[in-house]
């Protein structure tokens, strides 16, 4: 008797989800004035994604912005690269 071949399963050209677009899922912690600014925002991974890219052209090195953060009460932020 012939066997009969499972067409199921196994690696296949195409099979599984799509790669998608390079990027990376990350987790923040926002101060609330700025989710009450975010929650207006359509698309909330374009609009911090063109604020992060609008702050790098402003300050032409993230390193030198970042010295220059400091949290709502005016303390420098320590941050580690």
């Amino acid at each position: 008797m012939e066997e009969k071949k499972e067409n199921r399963g196994g690696r296949r050209e195409g099979a599984g989800r799509p790669k998608g677009n390079e990027s990376k899922k990350m987790l923040l912690n926002l101060e609330l004035d700025l989710v009450e600014a975010l929650s207006t925002a359509n698309n909330k991974t374009l609009f911090i994604n063109a604020a992060i890219r609008f702050a790098l052209k402003e300050k032409k090195s993230f390193q030198k912005y970042v010295t220059t953060l400091r949290d709502k009460d005016g303390k420098p932020l320590l941050l580690t690269f």
